[in-house]
C-alpha cells in the first residue's frame, strides 16, 4: 500500500500492528515504529518521523550488538533526518556511529558503507559544503559499483 501511495490505509494497518504488539520495546515494535516513521516522513510529518526513528534506534541500541546491520541502518536513517532538519552536530554523530557498526560487521559490506557515505554526501550538501558532498557521494558510488557484479553500473542509473 505504501509503495502505491495509499498512505492513510498503510498508516491504519501499521497502527493495528502496533496495537497488537504486546511489548513496545521489542524488535517487532522497532520494525513497526520504523515503518510508521517512513509513512510519516512521506507525508511530510518530519518531526513525528524523527521521533519514531529515534524510538526505533533506542530499542535497537538496547537489544542489538554494536556491529548489527539493523543498528547501522537506524543510525544512518536518524542521521539523514537530523541533517534535513539542520541538526548537523547530532546527525554527524549518528553517521560516525553507523560507520562504527559497519566496521564491526563480520563480513565486509560495501553496500552498507555506501549508504552511510551517500547520507554523508547529503549531509554536506545540506550544509553547503559541496566539495565534501561530492567526495562522499563519489565514494558511495564507487563502493556500490565495486559491490555489483563485475562492475555492472545498473545501480548507478
Amino acid at each position: 500500500m505504501f509503495e502505491r501511495g495509499y498512505f492513510t490505509e498503510a498508516v491504519r494497518l501499521v497502527q493495528i500492528a502496533e496495537g497488537a504488539c504486546a511489548d513496545s520495546q521489542s524488535p517487532i515494535a522497532a520494525e513497526i515504529f520504523e515503518a510508521l516513521a517512513s509513512l510519516r516522513g512521506e507525508c511530510n510529518r518530519i518531526d513525528e518521523s524523527t521521533d519514531l526513528l529515534c524510538k526505533t534506534l533506542s530499542i535497537r541500541e538496547r537489544l542489538l550488538s554494536p556491529s548489527d546491520p539493523l543498528l547501522a541502518y537506524s543510525y544512518k536513517n536518524v542521521g539523514l533526518v537530523l541533517s534535513c532538519q539542520g541538526n548537523f552536530e547530532k546527525a554527524f554523530s549518528c553517521f560516525e556511529k553507523a560507520f562504527s557498526c559497519v566496521k564491526g560487521f563480520r563480513e565486509p559490506n560495501p553496500i552498507a558503507a555506501a549508504g552511510v557515505f551517500g547520507n554523508l554526501g547529503v549531509y554536506y550538501m545540506l550544509k553547503g559544503e559541496y566539495d565534501d558532498a561530492v567526495v562522499n557521494l563519489e565514494r558511495a558510488l564507487t563502493l556500490t559499483l565495486e559491490a555489483s557484479a563485475e562492475g555492472d553500473d545498473h545501480y548507478a542509473e
